[in-house]
């Protein structure tokens, strides 16, 4: 099954202004469980709960979740695509060879292992084949031309489930799985698939493990200096960075992940409270995308910030 819609009409500013100084860069619409992938300069952030729930007011209600925000970080612009997804939050995505793999998260079928590839380039978007462990709360990162779905929560559970795609196959295999079966975010750094914090049904976590792509196998590291949930990560060099948690919103943490020693970095401005965002590495900045600040639909953000990571 495939579906297409238009290109956007145009960037838009996407900034308030006064007195001809940027306040603040804004999502078109407030959402929070979104996912976002990088390609080609650009950042492409898909669906989410917004203030109106995953619909809104269907149909034609601009305020919808099942649609698609691009973002140009170096010009601070953004605009919508009405590309018609499948509704979700709290799913993930990777980007190969321009198109992006969308894939799990809660649905309104409940199925949570829907599976949609977007082309990035043309618009188009079809259904591939579903998920074998039905799960939301997953991270998705790729590596080697793989996409890989790390950990979540599924219909029995806490899960530490970890099962590859291959887009060239439009096939599932299944790796071993994450000790410790939690809601989770990831980032891959040399060969490592890093798996800090996140939660399993009373407070954040502290552990942290990695999965060695080439040896098969998962890694202790050693634990987080403080739990860390509904935060996101990214990599950028030898760095690994993540945004927001579930009590403390404004939490920031780095790690060097030559020495695994945690520390606060320095941002080119300072951060906004928030959990449940989306985090993408752009070069050598970090873009971190809406969120919310309560268990409150009404409580998504619209912000946008574009992190210069100084020394």
């Amino acid at each position: 099954m495939a579906a297409t819609s238009g290109k956007p009409g145009g960037i838009r500013a996407a900034v308030d202004k006064k007195d001809n100084q940027v306040k603040r860069f804004r999502l078109t619409f407030a959402r929070y469980g979104a996912c976002a992938v990088a390609w080609d300069g650009r950042v492409f952030v898909f669906g989410g709960n917004g203030k109106a729930g995953m619909l809104g007011m269907r149909p034609f209600d601009l305020h919808s979740m099942d649609n698609v925000e691009v973002i140009e970080p170096g010009a601070k612009t953004v605009a919508p695509l009405l590309w018609m997804l499948s509704a979700r939050r709290y799913h993930g995505a990777a980007a190969v060879n321009g198109y992006a793999y969308i894939v799990g998260g809660n649905t309104l079928d409940g199925s949570g292992a829907t599976l949609e590839r977007v082309d990035l380039r043309t618009c188009k978007v079809e259904q591939r084949r579903s998920m074998p462990t039905p799960r939301f709360y997953a991270a998705v990162v790729e590596s080697g031309g793989l996409i890989w779905v790390v950990g979540g929560r599924g219909r029995d559970g806490f899960t530490g489930a970890l099962e590859v795609y291959d887009p060239k196959r439009d096939t599932w295999e299944t790796a071993p799985p994450m000790p410790t079966g939690r809601d989770s975010t990831a980032a891959v750094h040399n060969g490592l698939i890093h798996v800090p914090g996140g939660f399993a049904g009373q407070d954040g976590l502290r552990v942290y493990e990695a999965y060695s792509i080439r040896e098969a196998k998962w890694i202790k590291q050693p634990d987080l200096p403080f739990p860390l949930s509904a935060h996101h990560v990214a990599v950028v060099g030898d760095t690994l960075y993540s945004f927001g948690d579930y009590v403390e919103g404004g939490k920031v943490a780095a790690c060097d992940l030559r020495s695994g020693k945690w520390h606060t970095p320095r941002l080119s401005e300072p951060f906004v409270p928030r959990r449940n965002n989306a985090v993408v590495a752009v070069g050598n900045t970090v873009v971190v995308i809406g969120g919310n600040t309560a268990s409150s639909s009404a409580t998504a953000v619209d912000t946008v910030q574009v992190f210069r990571l100084l020394r």
